[in-house]
């Protein structure tokens, strides 16, 4: 039998944490369809898994503990497969996390994120689409090292060279310093815009692939200020010195550009409506799972958050359609009942309070 190309959570079982005392849930190997109100806790399972993943929230509110108030600490464990059976088991106390593999510890997060691919698309997450422009670098340079792994040395030398440069800009350094520094600059960073660049073209080749469904054309673009001739940049950084020393900021760099996601060649965030909003942003995570396959021929476990806010039934169906044919596996919450016919593959899991500290 061929082995399997994605990665998949079979059951998880959580003890003291959020609004859980305990349960427990299987999952199907494709759709899974999370279903309750709001407040029922269907967030805090992706938080789970997403935990398991990063070893971290992916909640932006800064929560003072992840156990139930009166209790110790909590547990979360994870049977994953992939090529073969994961045991995962994660024990916390407040910010304080002991992970153990295969009954092994791990003390890098860097080796879950290497073992279990997980994409998430929340509201309480990052905001890529209506987010600022650092947050949307920021998650395309963490795009970028996940598929091409050996740009991180452009990513660490450039940084090296701009703080060095503003370090000697704020201590009057010697031109001649200045210079070697800026010329690190250009050139770690002329590569990370290629990569970036690369990674935004194939990106949008797969967007071109979702508008089957979403309708709507979506595209990334990457805004750049910075001259492209090398000799040009590096006139630039050194006629801004004064202005960066007095403001303490670096205006000719990679730090610098803008990370555009058009919509009828219009940015999203002003043309878009909240459905709108809302296909591109299942769209660019579909794309980003397709980006990530090809780079490691792993389908990531995908988790959309809310999934189905401001889409009307049309949409929603189409969403749905395009859903059971990804190849990985997929949690979706949703705080309504769906209509879904008797003979499309999905599981559907309902989740009420009542039942959040009884076992599943």
């Amino acid at each position: 039998m061929p082995m399997p190309t994605y990665i998949q959570i079979k059951q998880l079982t959580i003890l003291n944490f959020r609004c859980y005392e305990k349960a427990q849930w299987n999952f199907s190997k494709r759709l899974n369809l999370l279903v309750g109100e709001n407040g029922s806790g269907k967030t805090s399972i992706l938080e789970a898994i997403y935990l398991m993943a990063y070893g971290r929230s992916f909640r932006q509110s800064k929560d003072a503990a992840w156990q139930q108030w009166g209790t110790s600490h909590f547990q979360i464990d994870g049977q994953w497969q992939r090529y073969g059976p994961l045991n995962l088991h994660i024990q916390g106390k407040n910010k304080k996390l002991k992970i153990t593999l295969q009954h092994r510890p791990l003390n890098l997060r860097k080796e879950l994120k290497e073992t279990f691919p997980v994409l998430l698309n929340s509201p309480q997450g990052y905001r890529l689409i209506d987010g600022d422009h650092n947050e949307r670098r920021k998650w395309l340079d963490q795009t970028v090292m996940y598929c091409e792994p050996q740009c991180k040395i452009h990513y660490q030398s450039y940084l090296r060279a701009w703080m060095q440069r503003s370090r000697l800009l704020r201590s009057y350094g010697d031109a001649s310093e200045l210079i070697v520094w800026e010329e690190q600059m250009v050139i770690h960073g002329g590569h990370i815009q290629a990569y970036r660049q690369r990674i935004c073209e194939q990106l949008n080749s797969y967007l071109c692939q979702e508008v089957t469904w979403t309708q709507q054309l979506v595209q990334c673009e990457i805004e750049s200020h910075i001259p492209k001739d090398k000799k040009e940049w590096l006139s630039a950084l050194s006629e801004n010195r004064d202005k960066d020393k007095k403001t303490g900021r670096c205006f000719y760099g990679s730090h610098t550009d803008r990370l555009n996601i058009e919509y009828h060649e219009k940015e999203i965030r002003s043309v878009g409506s909240r459905g709108q909003q809302k296909l591109s942003s299942i769209a660019m995570k579909l794309a980003e799972c397709s980006l990530r396959h090809y780079y490691t021929q792993i389908w990531p476990l995908l988790l959309l958050d809310d999934c189905f806010e401001a889409l009307d039934k049309k949409h929603t169906a189409a969403v749905l359609q395009r859903l059971l044919i990804y190849s990985g596996q997929i949690l979706v919450t949703s705080p309504q009942n769906i209509e879904i016919s008797s003979d499309v593959d999905i599981n559907i899991l309902y989740i009420k309070p009542q039942q959040q500290n009884k076992e599943l």
